[in-house]
């Protein structure tokens, strides 16, 4: 039986879903990073790099797509 992973693969851009798969991550007390791609393998869709902010308790930082840069927070779901 498949276990669950430890991020949810999905990704959602104004109303439209994109299918991904998170194929490389990292996460520490400091940091979060995360590359999410397409199903193929082929294109990379995604990059998050974040690290924690001890004040909102939350990971704080920019994610990558399609050549242009955003702020992003991160929370426990």
């Amino acid at each position: 039986m498949p276990s669950a992973g430890l991020f949810l693969a999905r990704l959602v851009e104004g109303r439209k879903e994109i299918a991904v798969t998170a194929t490389q991550w990292w996460l520490s007390a400091s940091e979060l990073r995360l590359a999410l791609v397409s199903p193929d393998a082929i294109t990379e869709e995604l990059i998050l790099i974040a690290s924690w902010n001890e004040a909102s308790h939350t990971y704080d930082g920019s994610v990558w797509r399609a050549g242009r840069q955003r702020w992003v927070r991160c929370r426990e779901a």
